[in-house]
């Protein structure tokens, strides 16, 4: 009866890991390549289309996760580089895909006011996105300010299909 139980608690505690490292609009638009601090540089916003450009952003950041599979041809790469304090530390938790404004922007969990350190440190989430949920001919990618005084808000243009 144990070991029924304990495999029961196992499937739903790795259904509830998969479903927070996997997002969607409707099914499942995008999944987390990386999500890792110390990672990255300055404040940034990168796009792949193709797997030259997917192993250039890879590369570049410096992540310590090997490489995973994408099919550039029916995904596309992007990665958020943002600067957090100690104490501040704000996880990703979704990505919002706005098909009406053709924007794309992480989303993170905020801190209570005042719990930040002054120091700054890199944290890059990388995530692939299913072209066929990018329905607008061009989007606007970007990176959200949570907290405002944290990021600096930067912009890549984004033609899924182009």
């Amino acid at each position: 009866m144990r070991r029924g139980l304990l495999g029961v608690v196992m499937m739903v505690v790795c259904a509830a890991v998969l479903a927070a490292c996997a997002g969607a609009g409707n099914d499942v638009d995008w999944r987390v390549l990386a999500d890792e601090r110390g990672v990255g540089g300055d404040p940034a916003v990168y796009v792949a289309k193709s797997d030259a450009e997917y192993h250039a952003v890879w590369s570049d950041l410096g992540f310590n996760a090997d490489r995973p599979s994408v099919h550039m041809d029916e995904e596309v790469v992007v990665a958020f580089t943002v600067q957090y304090a100690s104490g501040c530390e704000f996880p990703f938790v979704a990505l919002d895909i706005d098909h009406t404004t053709g924007t794309i922007s992480p989303r993170y969990a905020g801190n209570e006011p005042g719990q930040c350190g002054d120091d700054e440190n890199p944290y890059t989430v990388s995530l692939a996105i299913r072209r066929d949920a990018l329905t607008a001919d061009s989007y606007h990618v970007h990176l959200t300010a949570v907290p405002p005084d944290v990021v600096q808000a930067t912009a890549v243009e984004l033609h899924p299909n182009g």
